[in-house]
């Protein structure tokens, strides 16, 4: 409830109490237009020493791109300038392999339900539309990292046409999970901690059995990790097991 400048005065104060947050993440474009000059001084003064930022999507209304001003252009990896509705496509593409897209299920985020701002890039593309638009790109600005988000939004996920809240559309394809988990890598990288623990897959058959399955190799945790599995509609197959790890470690996935 209250005044869009309260809350924008509200987030100097808590950069100002904060000093070693390590990530920002912002919501629509629009919402930087509207900060004043100072507090944007002080965002990009935090990021150039080393805080990461992350804007989740640059709608700026509904078909106007006016938030796109050149304080905006010059900290984002992706900005525009055409005032046209956000673009159809059929599907998501990796550009380029990168801690913030590994494992991300793109193919089936049903893209024909998203739109995309039709954008160009400041920085490394690394994931972008059939129709070759960029929906999401990394570049540094001084010490800090920052991730722009291409989608057209709501919220802090990807906006998808038939509405965050259509149990029935949602029960048939469940994506929310991975779109989470999209976001959420998106601010550990931001913020520098991608190194610190990593789970990578490899497709592997173990010879003296003939079985099939999965390696996931764990790489700088410690403690305990649980894992199962789920099909793309979040049933789960199989208990739930659990294992302890110390440094490194690998684990089979029968499938």
């Amino acid at each position: 409830g209250k005044r869009p400048e309260t809350l924008y005065w509200s987030v100097m104060r808590m950069l100002d109490l904060h000093k070693d947050a390590d990530v920002l993440v912002m919501g629509r474009g629009r919402t930087w237009k509207k900060i004043p000059d100072c507090i944007k001084t002080m965002i990009k003064e935090r990021v150039r020493q080393g805080m990461g930022i992350i804007f989740c999507g640059t709608d700026c209304s509904e078909y106007s791109c006016n938030g796109w001003d050149d304080s905006y252009r010059e900290i984002a990896a992706l900005s525009g300038s055409e005032a046209d509705p956000p673009r159809k496509f059929k599907s998501l593409r990796v550009s380029r392999d990168h801690y913030i897209t590994c494992s991300i299920p793109f193919e089936l985020w049903p893209a024909e339900q998203m739109r995309a701002w039709n954008h160009k890039a400041a920085g490394e593309v690394l994931v972008e539309t059939d129709t070759g638009i960029p929906v999401c790109a990394v570049r540094e600005y001084g010490k800090g990292r920052v991730v722009t988000l291409g989608f057209r939004m709501w919220g802090f996920l990807p906006w998808v046409s038939h509405g965050a809240f259509n149990a029935a559309y949602v029960t048939d394809c469940r994506y929310w999970e991975s779109m989470y988990a999209f976001i959420c890598r998106a601010v550990c990288w931001a913020a520098g901690e991608e190194k610190r623990v990593s789970v990578s897959f490899e497709e592997r058959k173990r010879k003296e059995e003939g079985i099939g399955g999965i390696i996931a190799a764990i790489r700088g945790h410690r403690g305990s990790v649980e894992w199962w599995f789920e099909n793309r509609f979040s049933e789960r197959a199989g208990e739930k097991s659990v294992v302890t790890c110390d440094g490194d470690a690998e684990l089979f996935l029968p499938v």
